[in-house]
């Protein structure tokens, strides 16, 4: 390695609340990943002429990367302000990021640790509880309409009544 190259034994992240945001094509994990991906964004400044290549520069390897006891929120417009869902995120381990490679760009190493945040986030487990937990809102909501719909019957019939109708 040379001594460009930083090594981190350890990194852990105890406990995380994450929000999970969720679009029609997309969600706001997938648009930070697609944002890494595209490289530099436009508003970074260019090398000068005489600088060091984009290859150049501080690499790092993370030994063993632990995140643990997380939990998403997900962040909807059909929720109501006062209820949240929201369930545990399965642990990420993941060990010798960049190694292979004798180092990442901390971009790089950053996109290893999102693509699998991704990953976890989208899992079976994840949205099947967060799919459970909308199912029992709507419930919620059938109820509260059909209440709604009551109610809204019975000021109908007390019209009709004073009307004469």
């Amino acid at each position: 390695m040379t001594g460009d190259t930083i090594i981190i034994d350890r990194i852990e992240v105890i406990s995380p609340q994450l929000t999970y945001e969720k679009t029609a094509k997309t969600d706001n994990f997938q648009a930070i990943l697609n944002n890494i991906r595209g490289g530099r964004s436009s508003a970074a400044p260019k090398p000068a002429s005489g600088a060091k290549n984009a290859n150049s520069g501080k690499k790092i390897i993370i030994k063993d990367f632990l995140l643990k006891n997380g939990k998403v929120n997900l962040a909807a417009s059909l929720l109501d302000q006062n209820k949240s869902i929201s369930t545990a995120l399965p642990e990420i381990h993941l060990t010798d990021i960049g190694e292979k490679k004798g180092g990442l760009k901390p971009e790089e190493a950053f996109k290893v640790i999102f693509d699998e945040l991704s990953k976890k986030i989208n899992s079976p487990d994840v949205m099947s509880a967060f799919s459970d937990q909308l199912k029992g809102l709507k419930l919620n909501t059938d109820s509260l309409s059909e209440d709604a719909q009551k109610e809204l019957k019975g000021v109908g019939d007390k019209i009709k009544g004073l009307l004469g109708n």
